[in-house]
């Protein structure tokens, strides 16, 4: 639990940090979707430092309940265990979109970006397997099975292979971290926020067929025809 506090204050700092570039850039048109994605990245940061206070108290909590129960030698008060669960469950909800809000601020920005001509004309040169991997791991909703040098991703319906996620690690844009026995959870790294936001920027012409499941026919059909 207290291994989580230092990520969240960061990701708040984080927040800040990059809203305050993105409204003192110079040559950027502060148009709705800049002011937008500075608000939602605003809002972001307060979430992150909301929680990371929640934490703070559930650990507090938890430790000043296990030493009570050391010296009593009884099991840690029910109440003390029940407003612990409940702090890290206002930590969950407050969390929960906090991945896709990144990705959504991204795409916000990079299109922004791209109309104000501030990045280049043509994306980065990844598959299009490749680009969908980006974008499920900015998500995090990719991970590795070590045992079975297999990837895989929590969007059902989606297949991902560990030649993508071993081709983006070569160039530097993903990195794996141990969370659980064998399992292995891919983060952006380095130059890989700014490729996703390039390939947000520049929408894919065809989907991926091993990485993004396409629409069914007649859910198309009857959208066209609505």
């Amino acid at each position: 639990m207290s291994a989580h506090i230092p990520h969240t204050q960061r990701l708040a700092r984080t927040a800040f940090t990059v809203a305050h570039h993105l409204n003192s850039m110079r040559g950027v048109y502060r148009s709705h979707d800049i002011r937008m994605a500075s608000d939602r990245l605003k809002q972001l940061a307060h979430l992150a430092l909301g929680a990371a206070d929640h934490l703070l108290d559930a650990h507090d909590l938890l430790s000043v309940a296990r030493d009570r129960a050391e010296q009593a030698d009884a099991p840690a008060p029910h109440h003390a265990l029940w407003e612990t669960g409940r702090r890290l469950e206002l930590v969950r909800q407050l969390t929960a979109h906090g991945a896709q809000d990144c990705v959504n601020t991204s795409a916000l920005v990079g299109g922004e970006f791209h109309r104000q001509r501030l990045l280049p004309a043509q994306p980065s040169s990844l598959s299009a397997a490749q680009q969908a991997a980006l974008i499920l791991t900015g998500l995090g909703h990719v991970s590795v099975d070590s045992l079975n040098d297999k990837a895989h991703t929590s969007q059902n319906g989606t297949r991902l292979t560990i030649a993508t996620i071993r081709s983006l690690e070569a160039r530097g844009l993903v990195t794996r971290e141990p969370v659980i026995l064998h399992e292995q959870r891919v983060h952006l790294k380095g130059d890989g926020y700014g490729a996703l936001t390039a390939v947000l920027a520049h929408p894919r012409r065809t989907a991926p067929a091993t990485a993004l499941p396409a629409r069914p026919a007649h859910t198309a059909n009857h959208s066209r025809t609505r």
